[in-house]
């Protein structure tokens, strides 16, 4: 089973829901809605807080009683954050110096630095490239170079050979995230909650981030999933939820790779699988009473290999609604195209549309709308750098 388009929005708005009240109460792992994420001492700010900090300072600028907005946010950045701090100097980078919009491509690199530390593709190992023109072309190899033993003296009768070659596109999918924020939060003076302004809008770009790049089907708005570029030969069922069952599933994952001579390493390969199926294995025992895979408990590792957990995989899938699915991927073989520029803004006096599909106005709720607007895709070079489990029910 897949998602369409339809049902990956349906899933994102689902999670960005579950996530944002989790971040609210402080549960879990994530960070409490109106604390910051790490120090805000002026030069150890975190890149969501510093993203935070200009939308907010362009906000009261828009507003303040001034001629001069840019002029006035930049003395109130100074005043709260220190004259060396990065926030100054990302206000006074490329063109905000000359007046016009501070923060739509200054504050890239750090929504981009923000969203790595988030995201299962960015956070472990795969390769990210520009893509300023939109769209790319990369050759990606289907054979490997053949070879013969010759004996000394001998004449070879090898003839010359290249590999297999074919190509991969990359073209700009365009992601938005749209998150109502109180104005009063918007125009406090408080210098430590900007991490509340842009922790909505990255949990919602992480989530829809992972949703699509690992399963979604694909369309000229979405892009493909990697799940979905895996060459045929490379996807199976499960055998089973028995340890047995477990351990030959993740043995065949990895032996799909191997197999293809794809280069695997404990650097750079990881096997994904949904939080269900990792709390099963973390407490899964022998006969004997020991756990099977106790590295996983100590370290996020099954083996030598690390495990990346995620809900962006669900649990509800097959006939039963209880199947999920499990890979192992080299992830130098994955390729992330970005546009090279993340924007993001504060809109006023807007309509918007909720979670729930209800048209909601700011006017009404005294709200603003933070707006980020990401373009990317992901590619694998190598058809053969993944392989897939179906019907996964190791945490039933």
């Amino acid at each position: 089973m897949r998602m369409t388009e339809t049902e990956l929005r349906e899933y994102v708005a689902k999670r960005v829901k579950e996530n944002v009240a989790k971040a609210a109460k402080g549960d879990g792992n994530g960070p409490r809605l109106f604390a910051p994420k790490k120090s805000t001492t002026a030069n150890k700010r975190d890149p969501e807080s510093i993203t935070g900090a200009l939308l907010r300072l362009k906000y009261q600028a828009k507003n303040a009683d001034t001629a001069n907005p840019q002029a006035w946010a930049r003395e109130k950045a100074i005043e709260v954050y220190g004259e060396n701090s990065r926030v100054v100097k990302n206000m006074t980078a490329g063109d905000a110096n000359q007046g016009k919009e501070m923060v739509p491509t200054i504050v890239s690199e750090e929504i981009l630095e923000a969203l790595a530390n988030r995201t299962i593709m960015r956070k472990n190992g795969a390769v990210v490239i520009d893509n300023p023109s939109g769209s790319m072309t990369i050759p990606k190899l289907t054979s490997v170079v053949q070879g013969t033993w010759v004996g000394e003296g001998v004449a070879s009768t090898n003839q010359a050979t290249s590999p297999g070659t074919d190509q991969v596109s990359l073209t700009d999918k365009k992601m938005m995230i749209t998150v109502p924020v109180s104005k009063d939060l918007l125009i406090s003076a408080a210098g430590n909650i900007e991490q509340a302004v842009m922790n909505n809008v990255l949990t919602g770009a992480a989530v829809t981030e992972d949703a699509a790049f690992l399963r979604a089907v694909g369309s000229a708005t979405v892009p493909t999933g990697v799940f979905n570029q895996l060459a045929a030969a490379n996807v199976s069922a499960s055998v089973g939820n028995t340890s047995e069952n477990i351990e030959t599933d993740l043995g065949q994952l990895k032996q799909a790779l191997l197999g293809s001579n794809v280069n695997v390493t404990e650097e750079g390969s990881i096997y994904v699988m949904s939080t269900r199926e990792a709390e099963r294995l973390e407490r899964l025992r022998d006969d004997n009473g020991n756990l099977i895979f106790p590295e996983l408990k100590m370290n996020g590792k099954i083996g030598r290999y690390k495990a990346a957990t995620t809900n962006a995989i669900p649990t509800n899938l097959g006939g039963g609604s209880n199947e999920s699915e499990v890979a192992f991927l080299n992830m130098p073989d994955v390729l992330i195209a970005d546009h090279g520029v993340a924007q993001a803004e504060v809109l006023e006096n807007v309509t918007y549309r909720d979670s729930g599909g209800t048209l909601r106005t700011t006017v009404d709720t005294d709200e603003a709308v933070v707006r980020m607007i990401l373009r990317t895709d992901i590619a694998l070079q190598y058809d053969v750098a993944g392989a897939l489990k179906t019907g996964v029910t190791w945490g039933v």
